[in-house]
């Protein structure tokens, strides 16, 4: 063999073995870059979903935060800063400070009373953000638990054991022949706005007598489920009364005391045929009471300044706002509302076998009493979209 020739193969071979490596060098490059391009977009994705997750997370916080109110004229409850404290600052996720969420509720340009939209943009903590749009209107009417304890300072709850537990304050839904309604509606047996108020609800209920107290969660079904606060129903009190609405007025007259007794079944207070907005007018006196009693019946929306004291076998079917008081002194008779009960007053005594079950059905009938419908309502979700625009705006605008 020609040494010369010999040694040209031996340079072939360096060279063809420098090929290999270096093109095994560029496939493990380039295999490294896919992987790293691989981790960042499965990253990528990753934060996107947790960003979308957060909007969606605030999503539902603002339409709990709504509902546990309710909607009657969406356009004066924002114009009155109703729900500002879930609105329009940064929101952390617990457990990942570098998660947060900002939400906006609007009117409905085409319908501001009944209509609105919720707008939540998310930022996961690597940057990546979501924007989401929910469009809401005015829905079910909704009376927030059978009894609404409205005062933040009740000073006073007293349920002695003079009560049936066949004669509940219930929550779980019902039709207006007692019937269950099937809406799948169930609410507590008394809604209040903090936490303080349950406390003092629980510990005036009495001995044995929690078992009337039936609804969602636990038994005695007492939570802080929501509902309008004093002021809200001072509000919707205003709008009941004002015109186009008709109510009927009693006036105070010149006793303390005003009974609706005997078998006064319609004429005074309406009934299920006929309801009606029926107001008892404020008296001066300390000792007022309005008395309803005897087989007498009422339906509608019965409005009270003073302490409604229900007894006998009264009966009403719709929402009862008793701006005085409730009161119930005697086990004697078997009184019933069905509907919901809202009161302001910072006493509550039910002292003897009144039930109040909360129906759907006697609402309904309360708000076809109003020809403005300021009935609050829940709200619903109509539309959802994702919006880039709004993480334009919210999170690249610097607001």
């Amino acid at each position: 063999m020609n040494p010369r020739s010999f040694r040209n193969e031996r340079g072939y071979a360096l060279i063809a073995t420098l090929l290999v490596l270096l093109l095994g060098g560029l496939m493990a490059a380039a295999s490294t870059m896919f992987s790293i391009v691989e981790l960042r977009s499965s990253n990528h994705y990753k934060t996107g979903t947790v960003a979308m997750s957060t909007a969606e997370s605030g999503v539902v916080r603002v339409l709990g935060e709504i509902n546990r109110k309710g909607v009657w004229n969406l356009q004066t409850q924002l114009s009155n800063g109703d729900w500002a404290s879930v609105v329009e600052e940064w929101w952390t996720m617990e457990g990942d400070d570098g998660t947060s969420y900002y939400a906006t509720i609007e009117t409905d340009a085409d319908d501001p009373v009944n209509k609105g939209w919720i707008n939540v943009v998310a930022k996961a903590s690597s940057g990546a953000a979501r924007g989401v749009r929910v469009r809401f209107e005015r829905d079910i009417v909704v009376g927030f638990g059978a009894l609404v304890a409205a005062n933040p300072n009740l000073q006073t709850f007293v349920q002695n054991g003079l009560g049936s537990a066949s004669r509940p304050i219930s929550g779980l839904d019902v039709n207006m022949d007692g019937t269950a309604a099937g809406t799948g509606v169930t609410r507590p047996a008394v809604s209040t706005t903090t936490d303080s108020v349950v406390d003092t609800v629980v510990a005036g209920i009495g001995a044995n007598e929690e078992e009337r107290y039936l609804g969602i969660g636990e038994i005695p079904s007492v939570y802080n489920a929501g509902g309008p606060s004093n002021t809200d129903i001072t509000a919707l009190v205003n709008a009941f009364i004002a015109p186009p609405n008709t109510p009927v007025t009693i006036p105070a007259g010149g006793s303390p005391i005003r009974s609706v007794g005997g078998n006064d079944c319609g004429p005074t207070l309406g009934d299920s045929n006929n309801p009606r907005i029926t107001v008892f007018a404020n008296h001066t006196s300390s000792s007022a009471e309005i008395r309803l009693s005897g087989s007498a019946c009422g339906a509608g929306i019965l409005i009270a300044y003073d302490p409604i004291n229900i007894t006998g076998t009264f009966r009403f079917d719709g929402l009862i706002i008793a701006l005085g008081g409730i009161r119930s002194t005697t086990a004697s008779g078997n009184p019933s509302v069905f509907g919901s009960v809202w009161t302001t007053s910072d006493q509550i005594m039910l002292n003897g076998n009144l039930q109040i079950r909360y129906s759907t059905q006697a609402l309904n009938l309360a708000a076809g009493t109003l020809n403005n419908d300021v009935m609050p309502r829940q709200a619903k979700v109509t539309y959802w979209v994702e919006d880039p625009d709004l993480v334009a705006s919210l999170v690249y605008g610097g607001s």
